[in-house]
């Protein structure tokens, strides 16, 4: 074959391999702006509600309304995940109707199955206690009143033993409760059972009787707020609860007013509930903490949990109090930026970017120094609760505020609830469990 045929073959595929050096990278330059045009396409409303949200925050109180007329106020923070093994949502008491995100469904559905399964008739005897009265559901089950023979009265959840074992919650919370009667913060463990009514099976839980939440005498304050130093004693004893809990190696995951309760005779303690989602910390039979895992599903209340819990990473000790933070600022002015926004990346877009100063008005500067150490513990580090303990007490002290001082809801009748038409915002949750 002639010399020059080679080289006019050699000339070719050298040209067609320099035109493929170019346009491959080409190509992938194009990909690559059309993924970055889609996300930013995708983001594009939860930046200008940021910047809205920024620019309402400079004038105080205007954002709140802003966000208000989007959305109820908040419906006792929706409804968090409470799957045994992270994949549920509980139900609870809600301050106004509330849309259910897709992911909170599931919960919705485990409520609503366990609350027609145990519909048990008053009057009902189990063990030594009658069922008095029923008193609503929960993320644990259905919860009644029940009383003794000698009068006594208590609270009763109960749960089917039908659900699949990862999505039963009763055992996680009684044995939680139990671990925790050496602190003032937690009801008083009664009973934990297996009982049999004709062809139903449950789980009961009997404990103390308490009386409201805090979420619920929220909903009945003005403007769904308190004063500071009723939020003050409220953040002291919620924190020490939250302390009692990590030193039994659990964290709650689910820190909101809707999981704190007053006691029914002494109005001014405040105890910590509702454990079905909290998570072991520490491996059976040793100290040693269990490993993070890498891709958490999400658990918590969109409303109040940490920026950790959107980001899916395995939550820790600090991040119960992260959420206690945002819990009492909400209680100080009734709301937060982010209440009634979907989806939840446009509430982590908000946490993430709002600085803390553009809604804690009024709330103490403390607040903030408190979330900018959170911020820099990890899921392994442990927080300085005595150093945090320390910053309540002198809060207090600077605004003379002592521990006889009545609370607002024994010093002042409450107030109706506000109708469903009036502006409110919205809280949603979820939380995941061992």
């Amino acid at each position: 074959m002639p010399q020059g045929f080679f080289n006019i073959d050699s000339a070719l595929l050298a040209t067609l391999l320099f035109l493929l050096s170019l346009l491959l990278p080409a190509f992938s330059c194009i990909q690559c702006c059309k993924r970055k045009l889609r996300k930013k396409l995708k983001i594009t409303s939860s930046v200008d509600y940021l910047a809205k949200a920024r620019k309402l925050s400079s004038f105080g109180g205007e954002v709140k309304e802003d966000l208000t007329a989007k959305g109820e106020k908040k419906s006792d923070e929706g409804t968090g995940t409470n799957s045994s093994n992270d994949d549920e949502l509980p139900p609870s008491k809600g301050r106004a109707k509330t849309t259910i995100p897709a992911d909170e469904g599931n919960k919705a559905a485990h409520s609503s199955s366990n609350e027609d399964f145990l519909k048990i008739p008053l009057g009902t005897i189990i063990g030594e206690f009658t069922v008095d009265q029923y008193l609503g559901a929960g993320g644990c089950g259905v919860v009644f009143k029940v009383k003794t023979k000698s009068e006594k009265q208590y609270a009763m959840k109960a749960e089917s033993t039908d659900l699949r074992k990862r999505d039963q919650l009763l055992p996680l919370e009684a044995h939680v409760l139990k671990k925790l009667q050496f602190s003032e913060y937690a009801a008083t463990f009664i009973a934990f059972e297996k009982c049999q009514i004709e062809e139903r099976s449950f789980h009961i839980l009997v404990m103390a009787l308490l009386g409201k939440s805090i979420s619920d005498m929220q909903d009945k304050r003005p403007k769904f707020s308190f004063t500071i130093g009723t939020v003050l004693r409220i953040g002291l004893q919620a924190f020490r609860g939250i302390a009692f809990l990590h030193s039994i190696y659990y964290v709650h995951r689910d820190i909101k007013p809707g999981n704190f309760a007053v006691d029914r005779i002494n109005q001014k303690r405040v105890y910590l509930i509702d454990f079905g989602l909290s998570r072991s910390l520490r491996k059976r039979g040793t100290r040693s903490l269990r490993r993070a895992r890498m891709d958490v599903p999400f658990r918590g209340t969109p409303g109040y949990c940490s920026l950790n819990a959107h980001k899916r990473v395995e939550l820790g000790r600090h991040d119960d109090v992260w959420s206690l933070i945002y819990m009492l600022v909400d209680l100080i002015h009734g709301s937060l930026p982010w209440f009634g926004q979907q989806p939840r990346e446009k509430i982590a877009l908000l946490k993430e970017h709002l600085n803390d100063s553009e809604y804690m008005h009024c709330c103490p500067i403390a607040f903030r120094s408190i979330l900018d150490y959170l911020r820099t513990l990890s899921y392994e580090q442990r927080p300085d609760y005595v150093g945090l303990e320390s910053t309540f007490i002198e809060l207090l002290e600077a605004r003379g505020v002592t521990s006889n001082l009545p609370m607002d809801w024994e010093s002042e009748p409450l107030e109706e609830k506000k109708p469903e038409g009036a502006k409110k915002l919205v809280k949603v949750k979820s939380s995941e469990t061992l």
